[in-house]
């Protein structure tokens, strides 16, 4: 609706010339064309502001939102790969008997499983934290590993 209030504006003001009439010494009267034309004018500056606002404010949503696209990718790209090899690395953590698994999403790496013992637990932490650091990764830790019951 808002792309037709130019031409609707510039419409009135000509339809105010055409019949708005004749002064009092036989020149037409056009102080209502001048005002039409000058409001047809603002409300167009108005509309493209707006619009211009707004596509601002779009683009700024795709760049927002492709960054966090762009967060994820590479938690899980590069973050994810490397907190599993540093565990399978550690020598302390490389028992056949440990499932560990290591996965990211929204900007936490989880660490899910069972490991030996609470020692284990802590060290398989302490691992992933160190890497996350190294990286200079924002993201967060969550360790969920669980001990087995032997």
């Amino acid at each position: 609706m808002k792309r037709y209030q130019a031409p609707a504006a510039i419409c009135a003001a000509l339809a105010t010339f055409a019949f708005g009439g004749c002064k009092s010494n036989g020149a037409p009267d056009t102080s209502g064309t001048v005002h039409a034309a000058n409001r047809a004018e603002y409300q167009t500056h108005k509309a493209t502001s707006n619009a211009g606002a707004k596509a601002e404010n779009a683009g700024a949503q795709v760049k927002h939102s492709a960054k966090e696209t762009g967060k994820n990718i590479t938690a899980a790209l590069v973050v994810t790969p490397l907190v599993k090899n540093a565990i399978r690395n550690d020598k302390m953590l490389n028992d056949k008997r440990n499932t560990i698994n290591v996965d990211s999403k929204d900007n936490v790496v989880h660490l899910r499983g069972a490991v030996l013992n609470n020692a284990m637990k802590k060290r398989a932490g302490e691992v992933a934290q160190k890497v996350l650091t190294d990286h200079k990764s924002t993201d967060h830790l969550s360790n969920e590993l669980h001990v087995k019951q032997h």
